[in-house]
């Protein structure tokens, strides 16, 4: 039993130490998109590399979710904006934790519902988070991942999700949890509103 015991902790601090070396690797690479002084709004070729979602040679997932969501909220000022930004920042807009209402975020638009994304998060921000705040803050983000994304991009929040080490602040979140079935429908229908609403004010003017 012994010896089971030992075989088994080594493999576990094995598989930390390995992931714990890629997330320094990955820390001192610069960004796959590169620096760019120009705004994502007008760089068609930085957000097309940002779109994409691939697997490095150390099995790490790239761009990273962040740098993606960074690419979502500077470009929520456009007319098209990324279908998936709008499902995953959307759906958190539906999180107790932030507000518990999607209606701004789905029905705005231009540069109404970038300011909207910037004073959400700054309101957010503002008196600080606690741990547990922190950690309802990522069941949320964790959910919506689940419920808005494919395979890949789902990935991408799971390889952020865990490199956070959750259970450092006492978290329970699962990364990779399954999403009640109920739960996407829901929001496809609060979309839908939000569609008939924007089309409804816009054959009245």
């Amino acid at each position: 039993h012994a010896s089971l015991f030992t075989a088994v902790a080594v493999s576990v601090l094995r598989n930390s130490a390995a992931q714990n070396s890629s997330i320094a690797v990955d820390s001192m690479l610069p960004p796959l998109c590169g620096f760019s002084k120009r705004p994502l709004t007008e760089d068609v070729h930085r957000r097309a590399c940002l779109r994409q979602c691939r697997i490095e040679s150390n099995g790490r997932l790239r761009p990273t979710f962040e740098e993606w969501e960074t690419y979502c909220r500077e470009t929520a000022g456009m007319e098209n904006w990324d279908p998936s930004c709008e499902a995953y920042i959307c759906c958190t807009f539906g999180c107790e934790v932030l507000g518990g209402d999607r209606t701004d975020c789905l029905e705005l638009r231009g540069q109404a519902r970038f300011e909207r994304l910037v004073d959400a998060r700054a309101d957010m921000y503002a008196l600080g988070i606690t741990q547990e705040q922190r950690c309802v803050l990522e069941k949320c983000y964790a959910y919506c991942a689940r419920a808005s994304f494919d395979t890949c991009r789902e990935m991408q929040f799971v390889q952020k999700c865990t490199d956070s080490n959750p259970t450092l602040y006492g978290c329970d979140v699962k990364c990779n949890a399954a999403v009640e079935q109920a739960r996407p429908v829901l929001y496809l229908a609060a979309v839908a509103a939000a569609t008939l609403s924007v089309c409804g004010r816009l054959s009245g003017t």
